[in-house]
């Protein structure tokens, strides 16, 4: 989002004439502190969604269902609970996937590690658009009662709108990071190093 500024303010988002130069920056240090995604996502796959037999996962799963199920006919927000819907629908592949590869682990080791940032991103995507949904849910109802320009009625539109954004423009990527573990493309792992050597 903050890369998108940038661009929207062209050239002089790069410099500190405007804060997002420092956004940007600042936003790099939680892909890395407290360990890197990649850390973070091998854990996930490794021991998160193993622990306990996988119950503690499939708990964490089901609030998410349960979420959904709740509150998938609210009044203006069903296309966003749709796309919460779908995105759902694509963790549970990945889940899925990645206990099958639990499973074959003689002829799938290597995929195990290789999609493992994918599935965070999948997992990760899914939770974030469920808490910006709960918080305009909780947002529309504080702003029912208030009139334009009355009390918190901009910030409570502002929680609705930051919601449907990301339910529409990027939770739709989970769809796509689902199907790309799902092929089980593995060319980084099977081209040869000597053809990455530059001469």
């Amino acid at each position: 989002m903050i890369a998108q500024a940038i661009q929207v303010l062209g050239g002089v988002g790069y410099t500190m004439e405007y804060p997002v130069e420092q956004y940007l920056r600042d936003s790099k240090i939680l892909t890395i502190w407290e360990g890197t995604s990649f850390i973070h996502a091998n854990d996930l796959i490794g021991r998160k969604m193993r622990m306990k037999e996988g119950a503690a996962f499939a708990a964490w799963m089901k609030d998410i269902k349960n979420f959904i199920d709740a509150n998938s006919r609210t009044k203006d927000f069903e296309k966003e609970m749709k796309q919460l819907a779908k995105a759902y629908q694509s963790a549970e592949e990945v889940r899925d996937i990645y206990n099958a590869w639990y499973a074959d682990m003689d002829r799938k080791r290597q995929l195990i590690p290789l999609y493992a940032q994918k599935a965070l991103f999948v997992f990760a995507e899914v939770y974030v658009a469920m808490c910006l949904l709960d918080q305009a849910l909780i947002a529309a109802s504080k702003a029912a009662n208030l009139k334009p320009g009355e009390g918190d009625y901009t910030f409570y539109h502002a929680k609705i709108a930051s919601a449907r954004y990301y339910a529409n423009n990027i939770l739709p990527g989970v769809s796509t990071l689902a199907a790309l573990i799902k092929s089980e493309e593995d060319s980084v792992l099977t081209c040869p190093e000597e053809a990455l050597v530059v001469s």
